[in-house]
């Protein structure tokens, strides 16, 4: 359900022109904290963020969502 809402909210905000408003820390932080315990170290680790100079972005956190949910539907449920 997160992974389609995500979507939605991509598709039509950077059709309206505003992505940026999707990359601002507060809507990071916010679908961040939505994720599990050890998805978000996971996705920590896998977006290699740092607290000084990097900053992830929606679309990277859309895409580790989606492959996560794709994989805890799998035959096998394995995230």
């Amino acid at each position: 359900m997160l992974a389609s809402d995500m979507g939605i909210c991509y598709i039509t905000l950077v059709q309206w022109g505003y992505l940026s408003e999707l990359n601002s820390s507060q809507t990071l932080l916010y679908v961040f904290k939505r994720l599990p315990t050890r998805l978000q170290r996971k996705f920590c680790d896998e977006a290699d963020i740092n607290p000084i100079g990097y900053a992830a972005t929606f679309s990277q956190l859309l895409s580790f969502v989606e492959d996560a949910a794709g994989r805890a539907h799998s035959m096998f449920g394995v995230t």
